[in-house]
């Protein structure tokens, strides 16, 4: 059609060469590294004459842009829609829910239960990732149960062999439908043979060397009916190291009491497993050191030893690789042995690694930390690995967990990380892909140091993983929250935060922060201080919103729930809520309704755990109200539609082609080469362009008078997108350079934005980013949709390169000025060879984008959709090509590129209501053509009209007060007891909307007004419109309605009954006088010296009365008057009693009892390090000390600190800046001998004496002479002398071993 439209009027441009730059891979959109464009030559972008007149968006819309780190896809919809619950960590569904469409549940009633679960099976198959599953289960067992629910549990098969431990149920309702499915199975498996080399008598005898008995292969008989058979065999499919393997399963009994599971491999001969499957009533951990008779040991993993950070010495799991110990566990289930390449790329370790004081930039050198020998002297690297270790174990013993991505990815920690200036980080944080601690600076000592810190790190990974909540407002205190919660449960001795790495000159309470009293000690503004309630919320900006502040409200419900139900089930709920239930952009709100949802599902409704839930956050002000908004709907623009076209074909001159949606009708624009995909405006009045030639175009889409403009004839452009009011540029240069400009169109000023990969500490950004390509605008003009190049170079220089999607945040529509550059990944953890690109939001909704997707791997390319709200996605078409997909005008359509034969078509499929899975079949739309953009030529108003008050209460009475919502009404009862003059309500309103009154701004839960009169509630929608709500109180009875004046009083009793509300009273019910608990504030100092006499006790009253303060105790009894302060000095330390009385006011008297210190001595501890050379000593009752070690002089503040020692014998001193304090001294002995007396021996005791104490467990053994073992002990560490028994040998010569530090020494014991 577009060939011969024009046919006469291009007769005699038919040589004319076409000149469209092809995208058809993601290799195409790479730029070549040799161009580079001068910086000198952005210019600003001229205010566009066709955007003169568009009118700035003031639109909020969502703020977060990202998804669920664990990236899935699901093909189609089927006969039912499906809800994974869980999965397992192979990726396997552990839970379904599912609903039938109304095909299915017609038919169902008429199939047999067999047929109904063979269909469901294959509607999930692409779920449970299963090939054939009609040949791969096989029926168990099939119930119904009381309810009459029925239950067929289902065995996983491949040719026939079970797939050990592959089970799963379907649960049918009443009416033959399946609503879910759980258990566990293995994708369809992948195996070489299924005949095996050994038999099963080869394997029997295997197992006989293995115990060291002897198994008879015929049915035993014996008095005892306990089995049939010395073993029963079974041929299966193992899943082992990642693989598949052909296995021999054997039961074997050696005895009646003992049986053990061993899987052979049945080509090899090699034992993959064993274990003891006897169940005991009680497990004595003793036995665990006694070898059975029959059993052969197992050698154990490699293991070493060190002193972390806190003195104390860990056990490690380490990896040697020819005679280098590397900081590597590899003997974690999750493992891959096969997919392992060590020591730089193992699949499913634990491991350490260090930047050595280098900033963590993209040019940083990595290092293993290794050792020479299983004793590790590098106290950092082990606390970091311990944490690891113990924070994986948590999560894995806990709540079943593979790792933090839950698929047994491999867990990273780096320790030396330096800031931004090279100094010392005082921070820890994840990436996204690792654990980073920094060794403390001002605030803090090394990070790694607190398990605490660990378990937090860990956690926002799997944060990441799972909710992935946005790190920023609510949803970033949340987030915070979580990585506390998981942090303190970790480390789960108290509920503080970091008290082992702060330094408290800046913490003065000694802790970073505390769940049980988020105030922490100290007041607002001061380090470690957050908000206990929602009447102390954080409103402001700072800290991305306040993450790490509001997060001690949500901390503090954490703590009411856990110690009133425990923290067994408390972590549980919370787990599951994560896991299941919150989403990336949840608040407050959400975050209370999916806690009480997940205590619902573990303990029912109304049972005591929901009852705490409720309770706790109530306590803590967060109320119900309205859950987060996951549709984000847009209006529909309304106009006449048209698709923007680039015509492929040789023969045509025309380039850039408009036509109708049916293309049957087409407009010829320009013969101008098209170098990008064009941009259009959201209203279809025009687009722009990089040209072929680099530079930048706009065409008026008038198609009576199509004008083409140069918007920049500088030839350095890769691309170019409007924002969709028109109103600012997007634009990215020909080069490698990852900088993204914006260009303000109104005022032409011009801002250029660095990309990089974010991490959760705040500040911290890592690099990564070579450059982005295609852009694409949200719908509020604030953020900028992105794909990007990023590379990943590792550890053996080998890089990996791929394509990901951010969101950069570039406008701020409240202030109307650039944005904070901040940038999310929508995806993040992409699956290895996988990249995403070319992001198209949908035309009707904000959370909804179409992207190409590629499989390096696989070679596959796909058009894909996904919710970044819930983390939906699903494939559209797995297509040949790049699609650059796009959306049709009210999102019933997806068009997009393909090959189609020989030709590259624009096709077309139909959408479902969802917007996300296609209905119907491909379509071929526009023959010759790419880069179709469906647009309409129109307005809409993105802005929400939205101001309706859903909810509205106070929380002041129990249960709390609801209003009744009438129109604009709203009527609330309380008590008549209640002081209206200073109420707090709390309300939830329209998604986006704002509430004033009297043109001051109300935060829910926050703001205190007098609501002794009728106030009214101006709610102001997104699009500005408002509506008044009057809010007016009525008079309920009172809590007690025996109390009329609700003073604590009953009226019987009462003499005065008409008493002003507030007032205290006593027991008559008459006021009395009173004054605050905190009018009086009691500051103590403490003896500086033994027998000094000046202690003393202050004391300052908030309001002036005449007032008497008596001091009594310890030989004292001192009276001073005083109307705002007073001081007792010169004073013992001791225990005082402090009185305080008010002239006039004979029945008020308020006591304290108060305590002067006494002076703390100096406490020297040491403990000597042999085998570094080195002594520790903790130190305390100085704020200063000066030590003396031979010749060297140190003076220092910590209260721990380590010090290299050079000589075999040192001397100590250790003093202060008080004489009084006297001085330690200690002669330290660095000789490693070993003195044994006495020797020869006749009877008594022997004295082994070390010499000096060693961190680590002693080994020793003593032999006879010719080699019997007569003793085997290990000996506790820091112990100096070892008392042996002489009485228990007889005469002769014996050999004593003794293991110090790795080093084992024999000696000659001589008995007589």
């Amino acid at each position: 059609m577009r060939n011969t439209l024009y046919i006469i009027t291009f007769i005699i441009m038919f040589l004319v060469t076409k000149s469209i730059t092809a995208q058809d891979t993601f290799d195409d959109k790479k730029r070549e590294n040799n161009t580079t464009v001068n910086a000198d030559a952005i210019k600003k972008f001229n205010a566009l004459k066709i955007a003169k007149d568009k009118k700035r968006s003031t639109a909020k819309g969502r703020t977060n842009f990202q998804m669920p780190s664990i990236f899935t896809i699901d093909s189609e919809k089927g006969k039912y829609e499906h809800r994974v619950a869980s999965k397992s960590e192979s990726g396997t569904p552990l839970f379904i829910k599912s609903t039938a469409n109304k095909e299915v549940a017609s038919l169902a009633s008429k199939q047999s239960s067999e047929d109904v679960a063979k269909d469901y099976l294959i509607d999930v198959k692409e779920l449970i990732q299963i090939k054939n599953p009609d040949t791969e289960f096989v029926e168990i067992s099939n119930n119904v149960d009381d309810l009459g629910q029925k239950h067929i549990k289902m065995q996983q098969v491949f040719e026939g062999l079970k797939v050990y431990g592959s089970e799963v149920i379907l649960h049918l309702d009443k009416s033959n439908k399946v609503n879910a499915l759980n258990g566990r199975n293995k994708p369809t498996p992948s195996i070489e043979s299924t005949e095996p080399k050994f038999t099963v008598l080869d394997a029997l005898k295997i197992v006989e060397m293995d115990l060291g008995v002897s198994l008879s292969e015929e049915p035993q008989r014996s008095n005892f009916a306990v089995y049939d058979s010395q073993y029963e065999e079974d041929l299966l499919i193992y899943p082992y190291e990642g693989g598949n393997v052909l296995t021999w399963h054997l039961t074997v009994h050696p005895n009646i009491k003992d049986r053990w599971e061993y899987f052979v491999n049945a080509q090899t001969g090699r034992i993959l497993d064993k274990y003891y499957h006897t169940c005991t009533l009680y497990h004595r951990h003793e036995e665990e050191k006694i070898s059975h008779k029959y059993s052969a040991a197992l050698a154990p993993p490699t293991t070493g030893s060190g002193t972390d950070l806190n003195g104390v010495n860990r056990q490690l799991k380490t990896e040697n690789i020819d005679g280098v110990h590397f900081m590597i566990n590899t003997s974690e289930s999750m493992f891959n042995s096969g997919q392992s390449e060590l020591p730089d790329n193992p699949v499913g370790a634990i491991m350490t690694w260090d930047l050595r004081d280098e900033i963590p930039d993209e040019n940083v050198q990595i290092y293993h930390v290794t050792s020479n020998s299983t004793s590790w002297n590098n106290p950092t690297a082990i606390s970091a690995h311990y944490n690891a270790e113990v924070a994986y174990n948590y999560f894995r013993d806990t709540f079943n967990r593979n790792s933090i991505d839950g698929e047994g990815g491999t867990i990273i920690s780096f320790i030396n990380v330096a800031d931004e200036n090279g100094e010392g980080l005082d921070n820890a944080f994840w990436n996204g892909k690792a654990m980073f601690y920094g060794n403390g600076y001002s605030a803090f000592k090394p990070l790694a140091g607190a398990l605490d810190v660990g378990g937090h790190e860990m956690s926002h990974g799997v944060i990441q993983a799972t909710a992935n909540l946005e790190y920023k407002n609510q949803s970033g205190a949340i987030n915070e929250s979580f990585a506390d919660i998981f942090g303190t449960m970790v480390d789960r001795e108290d509920w503080l935060l970091g008290e082992d790495v702060v330094l408290k000159d800046v913490f003065v309470s000694g802790a970073m922060r505390d769940m049980q009293n988020p105030n922490n000690g100290v007041n607002e503004g001061q380090a470690g201080w957050q908000p206990k309630d929602m009447t102390e919320f954080y409103t402001g900006t700072a800290d991305n919103g306040g993450v790490h502040i509001n997060s001690g409200i949500v901390n503090r419900a954490y703590y009411l729930i856990a110690t009133e139900i425990s923290k067994e089930k408390a972590e549980q709920i919370y787990y599951r809520a994560l896991e299941t239930y919150l989403t990336v952009s949840s608040q407050f709100v959400d975050l209370r309704i999916a806690i009480i949802q997940s205590a619902t599902d573990l303990h029912g409704e109304n049972s005591q755990e929901v009852t705490a839930v409720e309770t706790a956050f109530d306590t803590v002000g967060i109320t119900e109200g309205v859950s987060t908004d996951t549709d984000n709907d847009i209006p529909t623009v309304e106009g006449e539609e048209f698709i923007l076209s680039i015509d492929v074909s040789d023969t045509n001159p025309v380039n850039l082609y408009t036509s109708d949606t049916e293309a049957t009708k087409y407009y010829p624009l320009s013969q101008t080469g098209i170098g990008r995909k064009p941009n259009v405006a959201d209203d279809g009045s025009f687009a722009i362009y990089v040209t072929d030639e680099s530079k930048v175009n706009s065409m008026i889409l008038d198609l009576n008078n199509p004008v083409e403009e140069v918007v920049s004839d500088d030839a350095i452009w890769a691309g170019v997108a409007l924002s969709k009011d028109g109103t600012k540029l997007a634009s990215i240069v020909n080069d490698q350079s990852n900088i993204i400009y914006i260009s303000d169109l109104v005022s032409g000023e011009l801002r250029q934005f660095e990309l990089y990969n974010p991490t959760s500490a705040d500040g911290i950004r890592t690099g990564e980013v070579l450059y982005p390509d295609a852009l694409e605008w949200d719908y509020t003009g604030q953020y900028l949709i992105y794909d990007a190049l990023n590379r990943l170079d590792n550890a053996n220089g080998n890089a990996i390169e791929y394509w990901d999607v951010g969101a950069l945040h570039v406008w701020d529509n409240a202030s109307n000025t650039f944005g904070s550059g901040d940038i999310q990944k929508i995806f993040s953890n992409l699956p290895e060879g996988v990249s995403i690109g070319n992001p198209s939001y949908s035309k009707t909704s904000g959370n909804i984008l179409a992207f190409d997707y590629f499989d390096d791997i696989n070679n596959e390319y796909k058009v894909i959709t996904a919710n970044i709200e819930t983390g939906e996605s699903y494939v559209v078409y797995e297509n040949n090509k790049l699609g650059f997909p796009n959306y049709s005008k009210s999102d019933d359509k997806i068009i997009f590129d393909t090959y189609n034969g020989s030709d590259e078509d624009i096709m077309s499929i139909d959408m479902t209501a969802d917007k996300m899975t296609p209905s119907g079949n491909l379509v071929e739309l526009i023959p010759n053509g790419k880069w179709g953009v469906w647009y309409t030529v129109g307005s809409r108003s993105t802005l929400s009209a939205e101001k309706e008050i859903t909810d509205f209460r106070f929380n002041v009475t129990s249960p709390a007060a609801v209003g009744v919502i009438t129109d604009n009404t709203i009527s609330v009862e309380i008590p008549n007891n209640i002081n209206p003059e200073n109420l707090v309500a709390t309300f939830t309103t329209s998604n986006n909307a704002s509430v004033s009154v009297s043109g001051g701004n109300q935060i829910s839960g926050v703001t205190i007004n007098d609501f002794t009169n009728p106030v009214i509630y101006t709610v102001t929608a997104e699009d500005g419109s408002t509506k008044d709500f009057t809010i007016s109180l009525g008079n309920s009875t009172p809590t007690d309605p025996n109390d009329s004046d609700g003073d604590g009083v009953v009226n019987a009793n009462d003499t005065c009954p008409n008493t002003p509300l507030g007032a205290t009273v006593d027991v008559t019910g008459c006021e009395k006088f009173s004054l605050p608990s905190n009018n009086f504030t009691v500051a103590t100092k403490g003896e500086s010296c033994v027998g000094s006499t000046n202690g003393s006790i202050n004391i300052n009253a908030n309001a002036d009365h005449n007032y008497i303060a008596t001091l009594t105790g310890n030989g004292v009894n001192k009276t001073n008057n005083f109307t705002s302060s007073v001081s007792f000095a010169d004073l013992e330390s001791g225990s005082y009693t402090l009185c305080m009385t008010v002239n006039g006011e004979a029945g008020y008297k308020n006591c304290y009892d108060v305590n002067v210190s006494a002076p703390e001595s100096l406490s020297v501890t040491s403990k000597v390090n042999l085998s570094a050379k080195s002594v520790t000593l903790s130190l305390s009752g100085a704020e200063e000390y000066t030590i003396s070690l031979d010749e060297e002089t140190i003076v220092t503040a910590e209260s721990e600190i380590t010090i290299p020692v050079y000589a075999a014998t040192a001397k100590l001193l250790v003093a202060t800046d008080k004489n009084c304090q006297g001085v330690y001294e200690e002669q330290l002995d660095f000789e490693e001998r070993v003195i044994i007396y006495p020797n020869p021996v006749k009877s008594g005791e022997i004295s082994v004496v070390l010499g000096s104490t060693s961190e680590n467990a002693i080994p020793i053994q003593l032999n006879t002479f010719d080699g019997k073992m007569i003793l085997q002990e290990v000996i506790e560490p820091n112990t100096s002398t070892v008392k042996i028994d002489a009485n228990r040998l007889t005469a002769g010569v014996y050999v004593l071993s003794v293991q110090i530090n790795g080093d084992t020494r024999t000696f000659k014991i001589i008995k007589q």
